[in-house]
């Protein structure tokens, strides 16, 4: 299942969206991907990870 997400990751940087691993996690957040799935994916820490989710609430 990892390889799934970082598959997702390698996808999003290739396309150019230059975002790094903030807005790759922003773009699984907004996708509604769990969040170990998130952690797996980016290497984020869970706090960064549940800073963000928060932010995007608002």
């Amino acid at each position: 299942m990892a390889q799934v997400f970082q598959d997702l990751y390698k996808e999003f940087e290739e396309k150019g969206m230059g975002k790094g691993k903030i807005g790759v996690a922003k773009e699984l957040i907004l996708m509604r991907l769990d969040v170990e799935q998130i952690i797996q994916a980016t290497d984020l820490s869970r706090g960064k990870i549940m800073r963000l989710r928060r932010e995007l609430k608002h």
